[in-house]
């Protein structure tokens, strides 16, 4: 390795002497300095360092492991990524590492410069964060220990959307005689873009989500947030802000039984450098409305039924109640159906494990959150959805196009409200209960689903947990 490194060096600093002056692009050797734990240049002979040499100097193609982030060629943001669906690129940096996912679960450390994702084919892009990141690194084609991953992430890529149902009336109407879902028209475009404008039915939104945060896209943790050390469903009920106990696995015990504000804090706080948040209700509908693309399941997603809140299980049939044996773990084919793909690169348990709350409220009513209005108003304002004062359980215009709320009617029924697609909860907020929560709980049976809105004060619930996103630039 060492010999491959001073031929790199000696190479590099002759080469970029004799084109320097000649060629579009200066290669200065402190550019190509060889790393020898980086399979991704191939030397063994001076032949292979001129090539690569060669490669990177004149054309402009730098080897890499996925880890430099923003080139556009599905190792960063800056552009459309490398599947040929339009999707822009997953942003790789900070602690982020781009894998594989098997479809027993193995999870191995990515090639950036491959096809390592097809939104075209539903298979959506993955990353993990390591525990103890940076210290602990893992090289191209490795498998990554379970025990070695703290959380998992699906890339959301920025859209637009064909707007279907934006001027939905106020209260309810007459029960239709069928489901009134139908495909949401999607198209991927990059920041670069000039952002859709639409209002009415029938014009394109470039989805809030992302405009929101000025960005290419999102990570979505692919789960409900566990609480780090838990070992039992009731261990997992704890009211902290701590940012050092979250989780995103696989069969892990939701973190819940805390509020608002301090679900938000800890989500925050996790990851400052990637810009950690508790999710929006804008970002859940973002997450439900590519679901339900020609990109994802297109259909309602399984609920998860497992009775004690472990995460990424799915029920055995559609709608079951709350059970610890009528269901099925992570990686197996019946979990794929209850992940936003049908497969595994999806996003899992955003029908039934718990309730999520999501960062989304009705104006001047903090409830229990624990949260002022100051610090909502002002300081954490560009990570809390507001939705009108005067909002009231069946004011659906009062929604915010793509939060997955008002435009999933027309809706109809009594009280309870469990009315729109698939006959989820609909169920807006009011001034008594002013924080929205999503996705149902494990018993709710058909009230769950992706699609599923209703509400809470704001205060530890132990049915309530919540999930991070992450939204780096």
């Amino acid at each position: 390795m060492k010999n491959k490194y001073v031929i790199g060096i000696i190479i590099g600093l002759f080469f970029g002497s004799i084109i320097g002056a000649g060629a579009v692009t200066l290669c200065n050797a402190k550019d190509i300095l060889y790393n020898s734990s980086d399979e991704a240049w191939d030397i063994d002979t001076v032949d292979d360092a001129l090539n690569d040499l060669y490669n990177a100097c004149v054309l402009g193609e730098m080897p890499g492991d996925g880890n430099e982030g923003g080139t556009g060629d599905g190792t960063g943001g800056s552009g459309e990524g490398n599947d040929g669906s339009g999707a822009s690129a997953p942003v790789i940096n900070g602690d982020l590492v781009p894998v594989l996912i098997a479809n027993n679960g193995v999870v191995t450390k990515a090639n950036t410069s491959d096809k390592w994702y097809d939104y075209n084919n539903k298979e959506w892009a993955n990353a993990v964060i390591l525990v103890d990141s940076p210290s602990k690194t893992y090289d191209v084609g490795d498998t990554i220990q379970g025990s070695d991953i703290e959380s998992y992430f699906v890339w959301i890529p920025r859209y637009r959307y064909k707007l279907f149902h934006a001027n939905q009336a106020n209260g309810i109407s007459a029960k239709l005689s069928s489901s009134i879902a139908q495909t949401i028209e999607i198209e991927f475009e990059s920041k670069g873009t000039p952002a859709s404008t639409g209002s009415k039915d029938g014009e394109w939104l470039t989805h809030p989500a992302f405009t929101n945060f000025d960005v290419n896209g999102i990570w979505v943790g692919k789960f409900e947030t566990g609480y780090k050390g838990s070992t039992s469903y009731s261990s997992a009920q704890v009211s902290s802000s701590d940012p050092t106990k979250i989780q995103v696995k696989p069969s892990v015990y939701s973190w819940r039984n805390n509020s608002v504000g301090n679900f938000f804090k800890a989500m925050y706080n996790y990851n400052r450098d990637l810009d950690s948040h508790m999710m929006k209700n804008t970002e859940w509908g973002a997450v439900a409305y590519l679901s339900h693309s020609k990109y994802g399941i297109n259909t309602e997603v399984r609920i998860n039924n497992y009775l004690y809140y472990l995460t990424g299980y799915a029920a055995n049939t559609k709608d079951a109640s709350g059970s610890t044996t009528t269901n099925q773990p992570y990686s197996t084919g019946t979990s794929y159906l209850s992940s936003t793909t049908g497969n595994i690169t999806g996003i899992y348990d955003m029908s039934g494990g718990a309730f999520e709350y999501v960062a989304g409220y009705l104006d001047g009513t903090v409830g229990s959150s624990g949260l002022t209005l100051d610090e909502i108003r002002v300081t954490y304002s560009k990570y809390i959805d507001v939705y009108a004062s005067n909002s009231a359980i069946i004011t659906y215009t009062n929604r915010i196009l793509g939060d997955a709320t008002g435009e999933m009617g027309p809706f109809y029924g009594s009280l309870p409200y469990y009315n729109n697609w698939y006959n989820d909860y609909s169920n807006f907020v009011d001034s008594s209960n002013p924080w929205f929560y999503r996705g149902g709980s494990y018993n709710s049976g058909s009230s769950s689903g992706q699609f599923a809105f209703s509400r809470g004060q704001g205060d530890a619930y132990s049915s309530v947990s919540a999930r991070l996103v992450l939204a780096p630039q």
